[in-house]
């Protein structure tokens, strides 16, 4: 949504921008008594499913940050409004409205200098969260409801507010122990994959965006002992499983490879040649789950393939600068001061 002000569109154009310049949002003085939430306007309940569809579809392959169910969830709140009952909690409502926000986004056709799209809706969500967030019976449906504004926000640019509340979803996961083996002889299986759902969906967010900010990661890859691939599970779920590994690489690097103390060539050599054999086999994983590869088109493309894709290419673009450190780091020992100019 960044690129949707018509000033950004070309390279000649773009300027620096500091962190929420592009779409400044304030809703400070937006406070809305959660006594009235009955009488907050919505679109109808059609225009909801529709927005509901359209965020399964954009985010739903990607993220897990809803339950299957939504949908029925929203036909059963909207006929509980007509009956002037509030069927949902205050957090549900939040998390339906960020949800008609993310709709409202994905199929608007129009553009804006001043706001992006589903902006009033957000700042309407916004208004309505709570100073302090304590998670009670919701915990789930408040960690979802903080990662979905720290996505809203970092797709605005936002990205300090971003950071911010995928840090405490984070935290609150880790309260209910979602970073975990949780058993599921207690808790149900739906309830674990839910849980295992959103812990790893976090953990994709946390990586991108902690990247993105050059800040270390929230929560460290010895901390977790949740389960990324459960043996049974389909195509979605290696797809998950993708990203989840996708991201542990990405995070590799940053914290071995890209850090400030000086590391020895040899350890560096080896530290660069681990990471290139595991992208190798993420490669070929890749291939084994999509059967057409890196070959298809953008147009044939499955939307969860090209997302797994894209990110994969992130990764392999950051170990092309490991090995142009590697010759870098030659040159520097054999005491060449003029280091060639790398071709594209």
């Amino acid at each position: 949504m960044m690129s949707e002000k018509p000033e950004l569109e070309g390279q000649a154009t773009l300027r620096f921008n500091l962190d929420g310049d592009i779409y400044p949002l304030d809703w400070g003085n937006e406070k809305v008594n959660p006594d009235s939430l009955i009488s907050i306007p919505l679109p109808s309940v059609d225009q909801a499913l529709h927005a509901f569809n359209a965020v399964h579809f954009y985010l739903g392959q990607i993220y897990r940050l809803f339950d299957e169910d939504f949908g029925a969830q929203i036909q059963h709140f909207y006929k509980r409004r007509a009956a002037g009952e509030m069927a949902y909690s205050r957090m549900w409502f939040i998390q339906l409205l960020l949800i008609l926000a993310f709709g409202k986004a994905f199929s608007s056709r129009t553009r804006t200098d001043e706001s992006p799209p589903g902006s009033k809706i957000f700042v309407h969500a916004m208004s309505l969260m709570p100073n302090q967030t304590f998670t009670g019976k919701d915990s789930l449906t408040v960690i979802e409801t903080l990662a979905l504004t720290s996505l809203y926000l970092y797709a605005i640019d936002h990205r300090e507010g971003a950071h911010s509340h995928i840090g405490q979803a984070i935290r609150l996961a880790q309260i209910e122990g979602l970073h975990t083996q949780l058993p599921e002889n207690e808790l149900g299986t739906l309830t674990v994959t839910r849980c295992r759902n959103i812990w790893w969906t976090l953990y994709i967010i946390d990586r991108q965006i902690s990247s993105a900010l050059g800040l270390p990661m929230t929560v460290q890859d010895f901390d977790i002992s949740a389960l990324v691939d459960v043996p049974g599970t389909g195509t979605h779920n290696l797809t998950l499983g993708l990203q989840v590994r996708l991201s542990q690489m990405m995070s590799s690097i940053l914290r071995k490879i890209f850090k400030t103390e000086k590391t020895h060539l040899g350890r560096f050599l080896d530290l660069t040649s681990e990471i290139l054999q595991a992208m190798a086999g993420l490669a070929e994983e890749i291939e084994n789950i999509f059967p057409a590869g890196f070959q298809v088109t953008n147009d044939t493309m499955p939307h969860a393939m090209r997302h797994v894709i894209l990110l994969y290419h992130q990764v392999r673009d950051a170990t092309l600068t490991l090995s142009l450190k590697v010759k870098w780091i030659s040159f520097q020992n054999f005491g060449i001061s003029d280091v060639p100019e790398q071709s594209a």
